[in-house]
C-alpha cells in the first residue's frame, strides 16, 4: 500500500483578502487535509492580517502567517520564506486567488512519486461568476462544472489521472506556479526560487526548469488537482521578457542549483 506523504499547502498573496478567505476556507474543506497552511504574504495591508487572524481559530490545522514589508514584487522571496519553514514532505504550492477543490490535495498527494513533480489543472472562472461566487458567504461556497471553453479542466476523473501524467506532454517544461506539488528535499537541493528574478513572471518556470535540469521530471497532472482561478486583471509585466531570457539561459545551461535562494531562510 502506497504511503501518503504529509504536505504543507503554501498560499500567496498580496493585498486582495476577499480572494484568499475563499482560498484559505476552500483548503480547510479539503477531504485529505494538509500537516499546516502556511500563508505567503509578499507585503499586504493591515486588512489581510485581521483576516488570517480571524482564520487561525476555524482552520482544522495549524495556520501560520508569513508576511514580509512591501518592497516590490518579490513572490520568490516569500515562497522561499514559506518553503523554508514547512515541515511536511510534499510542498503545496498554490495561490490566494484560486479556490481549491475538494480532493485537490487527495489527488496531488495520491500522484506523488519520488523523482517527479507535478503541475495540476486552473480552470478560469467568467468575471461575472468570480463577482457571485464572492458575494456569497464563503462557508456555504460551492463550485460546480459548467459548460465553459476548457470545460474539461474541472473534471475530476481519478482513474485518468495517472494514464494521463504517464502520457501528456512529455517535452513540456513551462509550469504556473499556483498550482504545483514538489517534494520538499527537491526544491532544498536546487535551493528553490531564484530571488535574483525581480518583477512579475517566469520565477516558477525557472524553478521548473532547474527541476528538470536535476533529474526532477515533470509530470501534469489531468482530471485532477483541480482549482477554480477567480479572475482579475493581469498584473504589470514590464519584466516579463527579461525573467523569460533568464530562465531560457539557465535551461541552455542547464543550471540547477542557484546562489541566491532559499538556503539563507534555513
Amino acid at each position: 500500500m502506497k504511503q501518503i506523504p504529509s504536505s504543507s499547502l503554501l498560499i500567496a498573496t498580496y493585498n486582495w483578502p476577499e480572494a484568499l478567505e475563499a482560498s484559505v476556507r476552500s483548503a480547510f474543506r479539503q477531504t485529505s487535509l494538509p500537516k499546516e497552511i502556511i500563508i505567503c504574504d509578499d507585503g499586504s495591508g493591515d486588512a489581510t492580517k485581521e483576516l488570517v487572524q480571524k482564520l487561525k481559530d476555524e482552520s482544522p490545522v495549524p495556520l501560520i502567517y508569513m508576511w514580509h514589508p512591501d518592497e516590490g514584487f518579490q513572490l520568490a522571496t516569500i515562497r522561499n520564506k514559506g518553503i523554508a519553514l514547512a515541515s511536511g514532505d510534499y510542498i503545496l504550492q498554490v495561490d490566494g486567488d484560486v479556490i481549491l477543490h475538494k480532493d485537490f490535495i487527495k489527488d496531488h498527494l495520491n500522484n506523488a512519486a519520488d523523482g517527479v513533480f507535478f503541475s495540476g489543472n486552473r480552470f478560469y472562472l467568467s468575471p461575472d461568476r468570480s463577482s457571485k461566487i464572492l458575494s456569497k458567504p464563503f462557508k456555504r461556497m460551492r463550485i460546480y462544472p459548467k459548460l465553459a471553453k476548457d470545460s474539461w479542466a474541472q473534471l475530476r476523473i481519478p482513474f485518468l489521472q495517472k494514464f494521463m501524467a504517464d502520457r501528456y506532454r512529455k517535452s513540456y517544461h513551462y509550469v504556473i506556479g499556483c498550482n504545483l506539488g514538489i517534494w520538499r528535499k527537491d526544491l532544498i537541493a536546487i535551493n528553490g526560487y531564484d530571488e535574483s528574478f525581480t518583477g512579475w513572471g517566469s520565477e516558477d518556470w525557472d524553478l521548473a526548469i532547474r527541476l528538470e535540469n536535476s533529474g526532477v521530471g515533470l509530470r501534469l497532472l489531468r482530471f485532477g488537482g483541480i482549482q477554480f482561478h477567480i479572475f482579475h486583471q493581469e498584473n504589470q509585466r514590464s519584466n516579463v521578457s527579461e525573467n523569460g531570457s533568464r530562465a531560457l539561459q539557465h535551461l541552455h545551461d542547464k543550471v540547477t542549483r542557484i546562489e541566491k535562494g532559499v538556503d539563507q531562510y534555513l
